[in-house]
């Protein structure tokens, strides 16, 4: 089958999240200024970030007549803007995350002081100011990114001469943009429908940091299609669960679908049964396509 993006779960990231800085005043806030974006002094305490420069007032001459602007660039010292603090690398006493582990900023916003490692080896990152598990966080981003997918063996276009994606070699390919190398295990439900499920593993295999693998799995169509099997109003000759639809008034037209109300072709949209498809697990997020 051809390749296609199919999973959910973070954005782009070497998955340590550093959660400096927060906080701080949106561009553009400030109590003294205009609406045009720029910034005036309309008393000595006018203060405002815009742009990652902080802005304020002082005397204009030695008889402290008059105020001129004065500017402080935050952005090209890598640091923070905050409209009442200034140039800062955090925000006074945030609890928050510093090169992958939980900090706390200095009352005076200078530095980080370790609270808590987070250590990759035990499968913890640093987010929102906690330890945390990397699968845990994948589904609060709701990102492109996860520990958990059902890779599913869909009919896609049939074409002619073998050029069918049915008949093509079914894979996924996993990306593991993660610092560390991550874990993946690739299952099957080999039970019959309807019964206890029997999980068989398919294959494990260790993805290795920034690295990409595919995996090469065996068919397991998902039939998401009607058969369209002839059929007769008071026969069963339709299979499973299939219903015979008529098309006609004279029901001489009849065809075995899903559905009363199903076209009888799958365009690869319909909910797949997760008991007739892969399912891939693995200790970090992932992207995974087949």
């Amino acid at each position: 089958m051809c390749f296609r993006a199919t999973i959910s779960t973070f954005a782009t990231l070497a998955f340590l999240v550093a959660c400096g800085g927060g906080g701080g005043s949106k561009p553009g806030d400030m109590d003294g200024g205009v609406d045009d974006g720029s910034f005036k002094c309309t008393s000595n305490d006018s203060v405002a970030c815009i742009d990652g420069v902080h802005y304020s007032c002082e005397s204009a001459g030695a008889e402290g007549l008059g105020l001129k602007v004065k500017t402080e660039d935050c952005e090209a010292k890598g640091l923070s803007c905050f409209s009442d603090l200034g140039c800062k690398l955090c925000m006074p006493d945030l609890l928050g995350c510093n090169e992958g582990n939980v900090a706390r900023c200095k009352s005076d916003g200078s530095a980080w002081d370790l609270v808590e490692e987070c250590d990759p080896e035990k499968t913890l990152v640093c987010y929102t100011g906690q330890c945390q598990d990397p699968c845990e966080v994948a589904v609060a981003q709701s990102s492109y990114l996860g520990c958990d997918f059902f890779a599913a063996d869909l009919d896609n276009a049939a074409l002619e001469d073998g050029k069918d994606a049915s008949s093509q070699q079914f894979a996924v390919v996993i990306s593991n943009p993660n610092p560390v190398a991550a874990t993946v295990t690739i299952e099957r439900n080999d039970a019959p429908y309807g019964e206890e499920p029997n999980i068989v593993t398919v294959e494990t295999r260790v993805v290795a940091a920034g690295d990409l693998e595919v995996f090469e799995l065996e068919r397991r169509e998902v039939d998401g299609s009607s058969s369209n099997r002839q059929c007769t109003v008071d026969g069963d000759a339709c299979p499973g669960s299939e219903v015979c639809v008529c098309l006609d008034e004279e029901q001489t037209l009849c065809r075995c679908r899903r559905s009363p109300t199903a076209s009888g072709l799958n365009d690869g949209t319909h909910s797949a049964l997760s008991s007739q498809a892969y399912r891939l697990r693995s200790t970090w997020p992932l992207i995974a396509y087949q």
